[in-house]
């Protein structure tokens, strides 16, 4: 822009001193004056135009590059929030997600449900098998999760051998769920199996952390019955999903 100035200063003095020049009005040098002050003007419009014309493609081109690198941050942001061995979203994201749920539509007149997911004999393919294997069976129990959910369903790994999930379901629904994560869980073999405890409740009266611990509780329960099964938490719950 100081370029623009400069020049615009140096039309502006050539202007003057021919028009000073040039004598009596009509004269040759009074024309030659009104020919340069149109030229002078149309060439400082010109550049003008140009100079804004590359301020708006910078600004453009900034913008652009801002909104990858802010892109690019988000990603990375989540990516750190993912489990780094199953790609399951960790404790944090998990409870962000979920509560994505309460402006859904489907959660009308169903139940929302969590599921706490443990391994029965994950310690047994640690201890006999290496723990390479066990990192291998984490991940296959992840990919039986992405399996058995649909796509509006959430599930998290929140540590060691411990999975959860939430979903929004009619009860028969929850219980099929439960069902087959259980199956393909054990499908993955060397003795693995997983209990599930289950809490449910409304839309409305949804407190994340006290159902994930209500729905620890009720794995616990599962696995003092013998494992390999799943537990709802309260017994005015049962019946739901019998």
């Amino acid at each position: 822009m100081a370029g623009v100035a400069l020049v615009a200063l140096v039309a502006l003095l050539c202007d003057t001193s021919i028009t000073m020049a040039g004598g009596s009005q009509f004269s040759v040098g009074w024309y030659v004056g009104r020919c340069n002050a149109l030229i002078s003007a149309t060439a400082l419009l010109l550049i003008y135009l140009r100079e804004m014309n590359q301020v708006y493609l910078k600004t453009v081109q900034d913008a652009r590059l801002l909104a990858l690198n802010n892109a690019m941050l988000e990603v990375k942001m989540d990516q750190v929030r993912l489990d780094h061995l199953t790609g399951l979203p960790s404790r944090s994201l998990f409870l962000e997600l979920a509560e994505t749920l309460r402006s859904r539509d489907l959660l009308n007149q169903q139940a929302v449900a969590r599921l706490f997911i443990d391994l029965d004999g994950f310690k047994q393919i640690n201890d006999n098998l290496g723990h390479d294997r066990g990192d291998t069976v984490l991940v296959e129990v992840a990919a039986a999760l992405r399996s058995v959910l649909r796509d509006s369903d959430i599930a998290g790994r929140v540590g060691g051998d411990e999975f959860v999930v939430c979903l929004v379901a009619p009860p028969a629904v929850i219980k099929a769920t439960a069902t087959a994560v259980a199956s393909r869980v054990a499908a993955i073999g060397d003795g693995i199996g997983c209990s599930i405890g289950i809490a449910l409740c409304q839309a409305e009266s949804l407190e994340w952390d006290a159902a994930l611990r209500q729905a620890d509780e009720a794995m616990y329960q599962a696995k003092r019955q013998g494992k390999s099964r799943f537990t709802v938490y309260g017994h005015s719950l049962l019946d739901e999903l019998a």
